[in-house]
């Protein structure tokens, strides 16, 4: 085990040397160790392979970017008017939420993505608009993320009266196996858009791509970076929670004397003693006074669980996630039950499904609709409807029967002191309760308007 450290403490000794102990021993000048510098890039960070390999390697982004693409179809939905499920045979056919899932997912990561339809159309090319009336058969759906688009120049609408107005005619699209870029009309394309941006940053930055945004990380790629960090360091933290101190007698005469291989040869003889017999002899000075020392000092971890905390509020201040969804944890403080932060999250997952899912399907189910080869009916109104995000347990529901039943018990006494007190008559009452449809009960008899009206038939 001699010499397994000689080149930490050769790189500590020459630090003691040249700046003294104070910059040796916290790193400060010395770019191998010093700490200050770890987030002043910024530039740099917010690229695409940066963003990319943070995702890669960072469960907490990755639950950033996952939970809402994933929990946003995971509850289904239904297409209201598709009686014979014509339509939702159709979109399994093409793996309809399979394909929306991995859209959404890369425009959370990337600030946007596009779905390309692939039909048959009579088109000899990509190229050309899509042709809903003489539309054969969508045969496929693929996913590229909005760094895979470029935007040709000098290619956009110039009829400053119509919708797209200087929006782009076509999209050139890499392709994933050869690298190179075919051209699509922006017809065949659904598009998926990022957290808003001002057109300044999407013209000079972004290449362009009108719909191109903030991804899910860029706000909080620091944060994200400072919380790995913290993670890191507490475990650093917890192998030297107890940190042995030997203090050598002599030491600085001896660095001064440029004697480092002695210095480091009697830290590795310690070192060796205490990991093999767990003892540590050292030098007691002539008649015991003076000489070395070795203690082993039991290190502080207060403040440590407080700083990672503030560093996952950090990361769920720039989200907007709650604590408890994003990291797991449960909910805090007195009476907290956690569901302001459950509806806090489905909030997100509702903005996703609102603004992104539902404009989707309904491209898709309009398109479906227009194939020439679709077989089913073609129903005159649908309308597509999420199933609820939250379903109630059965002790819920039942406690939430109980409450309305109670309800209308106060409501009938209400009723029955009105009625006593002839404020009101029984037929009144049971008027009411037809009017507003609880009961299945017919209108009450009007028995004086019956015999007027007997009298004159008579």
């Amino acid at each position: 085990m001699t010499g397994r450290f000689d080149g930490l403490i050769g790189a500590v000794l020459n630090s003691f040397r040249r700046a003294g102990y104070g910059n040796g021993a916290s790193g400060l000048n010395n770019p191998a160790m010093d700490r200050t510098t770890r987030f002043r890039n910024t530039d740099a960070m917010k690229l695409a392979d940066q963003i990319s390999d943070l995702y890669y390697s960072s469960g907490v982004a990755a639950r950033i970017v996952d939970m809402p693409a994933d929990d946003a179809l995971a509850r289904g939905y239904e297409i209201e008017g598709d009686v014979k499920n014509a339509i939702g045979d159709e979109l399994d056919r093409l793996q309809v939420g399979q394909r929306i899932t991995e859209a959404l997912r890369w425009s959370r990561l990337f600030g946007g993505s596009v779905i390309l339809l692939i039909t048959q159309d009579g088109a000899d090319s990509l190229e050309y608009p899509i042709n809903e009336l003489s539309l054969g058969l969508i045969t496929e759906l693929r996913v590229f993320d909005v760094t895979d688009l470029t935007v040709p120049i000098g290619l956009t609408y110039t009829d400053p009266k119509a919708a797209n107005y200087d929006e782009p005619q076509f999209y050139d699209v890499r392709s994933p196996n050869t690298g190179g870029y075919f051209r699509v009309h922006q017809s065949r394309l659904i598009v998926f858009s990022g957290d808003p941006l001002p057109r300044r940053l999407t013209r000079t930055r972004f290449g362009g791509v009108p719909f191109r945004g903030r991804g899910a990380l860029d706000g909080c790629y620091e944060s994200i970076m400072r919380y790995d960090a913290a993670m890191a360091w507490t475990e650093r933290m917890l192998e030297r929670k107890q940190q042995a101190v030997f203090t050598m007698e002599g030491l600085a005469a001896l660095l001064a004397a440029g004697m480092d291989d002695r210095v480091s040869a009697r830290i590795d003889r310690v070192d060796m003693a205490r990991s093999v017999l767990n003892t540590v002899v050292i030098d007691g000075g002539e008649g015991g006074v003076g000489g070395d020392s070795y203690e082993v000092k039991d290190l502080s971890l207060m403040g440590v669980t407080d700083a990672i905390k503030d560093s996952q509020t950090a990361i769920c201040a720039d989200t907007g996630f709650p604590v408890t969804a994003l990291f797991g944890t449960s909910p805090s403080g007195l009476n907290s039950t956690g569901d302001n932060d459950t509806a806090g999250y489905f909030r997100i997952v509702d903005h996703v499904q609102r603004n992104d899912v539902r404009p989707a399907l309904e491209r898709l189910i309009a398109l479906v609709l227009a194939q020439v080869s679709f077989a089913g009916a073609r129903p005159n109104q649908w309308a597509v409807k999420f199933h609820p995000l939250w379903l109630p347990s059965e002790a819920e529901q039942a406690k939430a029967k109980l409450a309305r039943a109670q309800a209308k018990q106060a409501e009938a006494a209400a009723a029955e002191t009105y009625a006593t007190a002839g404020a009101i008559t029984p037929d009144e009452v049971r008027a009411d309760l037809t009017k507003r449809g609880e009961y299945d009960l017919e209108a009450p008899i009007d028995t004086a308007a019956a015999a007027a009206a007997y009298a004159e038939e008579a």
